[in-house]
């Protein structure tokens, strides 16, 4: 679960802007938005005296960029959601209660005050706030799966989509970007990762298994529709606009070749698209109107730079979004319709 952050100072200092405002302003809560997080030392130098992770908000409509919170960055992995229309962030810290385990907080953006909202997890890797829950993937402690679970904000309690199910996990989570309320998601069997690792010595490579992406039709776990199957491809990032569904895969290791394909829902036709001019990507978000597509990493102009960056399908030009130092580091983003 750990993920390491190398060679990070204060990127609050340093974090450059290009393309967009830096704004303090409350953005309107109909306006879908990117929340974008970060991490930093908080003496400049290392890890010792503490880190603090930053959430930035970035409006789609308006092309502005907000540094809205910072939390002590505690967690097994610096993770973090602002809910814009309630006025809250959610991110995830250590337990206050049991060493070594992950837990739910949010903080109230007008009041300042925090809450710890859960005590079962022992990790979580994906928070996304809607109207009146809260969608993670997660390790429940004393079980393997990654598993979807929802936080319901007016009853305070979590619903899981199946316990018994301890082999199918998230690899990667995201709300559809028009806004319906459905989840997309890629999953993974635990048992057929493991027998690749066990074929993997001697075959002399990782086999990938198969990963399926799933639909969880208005946000109920219990039923996931699976859309399609990708055999022998790591489903890395989904998003989808109802429309269309965007991937980002990888079928051979050895090579470190992403690539990115957009599925027609309607015919079901997918198809391999390269994204021109860009040399690495992680997540890759299909914007809400699916002309374009969201993503962090570097462009074949300049391979060391990293950021946001967004890439417009039609003219095949990358705008740039925000921009980090050599020594900075961008942990994730979501998109919230």
């Amino acid at each position: 679960m750990k993920k390491y952050i190398f060679s990070i100072v204060m990127l609050y200092i340093f974090f450059t802007l290009s393309g967009c405002n830096l704004s303090n302003n409350e953005m309107s809560s109909h306006d879908p938005y990117l929340s974008i997080s970060y991490t930093a030392y908080d003496d400049g130098l290392g890890p010792e005296n503490g880190m603090t992770s930053s959430l930035l908000c970035y409006d789609i409509n308006s092309k502005e960029l907000t540094n809205v919170y910072q939390f002590s960055y505690t967690s097994q992995y610096p993770l973090g959601c602002l809910d814009m229309g309630n006025n809250d962030a959610y991110f995830t810290a250590e337990s206050k209660t049991r060493e070594n385990c992950d837990e739910l907080f949010v903080c109230n953006l007008q009041t300042n005050e925090v809450r710890q909202l859960t005590d079962t997890f022992f990790a979580i890797n994906y928070v996304l706030p809607s109207k009146n829950d809260i969608f993670i993937a997660a390790v429940k402690r004393k079980t393997l799966a990654i598993r979807p679970v929802m936080f319901d904000k007016r009853r305070d309690t979590l619903v899981y989509g199946n316990l018994e199910d301890d082999d199918t996990c998230i690899e990667f989570m995201s709300l559809s970007a028009n806004g319906n309320g459905d989840i997309y998601a890629s999953t993974y069997s635990n048992a057929s990762r493991y027998e690749a690792s066990e074929r993997q010595n001697e075959l002399g490579y990782w086999p990938i298994p198969d990963y399926s992406v799933v639909k969880f039709t208005g946000g109920d776990l219990a039923h996931p529709e699976t859309i399609f199957v990708a055999q022998s491809h790591m489903v890395m990032s989904v998003s989808s606009n109802a429309q269309f569904i965007l991937t980002k895969e990888i079928d051979d290791f050895s090579a470190n070749t992403y690539k990115a394909y957009i599925y027609d829902i309607k015919n079901g036709v997918k198809t391999e698209i390269e994204l021109v001019g860009a040399q690495t990507f992680g997540t890759l978000l299909l914007a809400p109107d699916g002309n374009g597509a969201y993503f962090i990493g570097t462009l074949k102009s300049d391979s060391e730079q990293r950021g946001v960056y967004f890439y417009d399908f039609s003219t095949e030009l990358i705008s740039t979004i925000a921009l980090q130092e050599t020594e900075g580091f961008i942990n994730n983003m979501a998109l919230i319709p």
